[in-house]
């Protein structure tokens, strides 16, 4: 597992992909968190990412057109091709994380879910 003060990062044996689990937000934090991901992807070689996002509440518009700008392409570019998040209270808190979700490539699914376990159901 590579842990970050603002997110758990591991790999899933069982279900083949990365997971996060965010606990907190921060702009730096969201960033160095996000980073970790991404080099936890390629070392893995992993297609799938499965998060727990429901803390990320407040994300800014600079780390909004960073996530969609800059990490989304290099993940899909190092093999990301499924992502499920798991937020059971999407609100207008959440607004951003959505609005990067709607500019994904092509070549990256993007599912939400209410539960650990569909989300888990979806990447199988």
């Amino acid at each position: 597992m590579t842990d970050a003060p603002d997110c758990a990062i591991a790999y899933d044996e069982a279900a083949s992909c990365v997971t996060m689990g965010w606990r907190a937000y921060s702009p730096a934090g969201f960033r160095r968190s996000n980073e970790k991901i991404l080099g936890t992807l390629k070392r893995r070689g992993a297609t799938k990412l499965l998060g727990e996002i429901e803390a990320l509440e407040g994300l800014g518009a600079d780390e909004e057109a960073w996530l969609s700008q800059d990490w989304i392409p290099r993940a899909v570019q190092g093999g990301l091709r499924h992502v499920a998040l798991v937020t059971p209270a999407f609100g207008l808190t959440h607004a951003p994380i959505l609005l990067a979700g709607e500019r994904i490539p092509a070549a990256l699914s993007l599912a939400y879910f209410d539960s650990l376990e569909a989300a888990r159901a979806w990447l199988a």
